[in-house]
């Protein structure tokens, strides 16, 4: 359920072209995955 995050977070945090693979979601795709393990409301999740 989350790739949809995910996904939108990998996609809006790049230019497009092979030299920028060093992204650092990381703490967004943690914060991702464990709202939705504990069920998080949309609102709060949102913030």
């Amino acid at each position: 359920m989350a790739v949809w995050w995910l996904d939108i977070a990998r996609f809006s945090d790049t230019v497009g072209y092979h030299g920028d693979q060093n992204q650092r979601i990381f703490p967004y795709r943690d914060y991702v995955i464990e709202s939705f393990k504990t069920n998080k409301r949309f609102d709060q999740f949102m913030i």
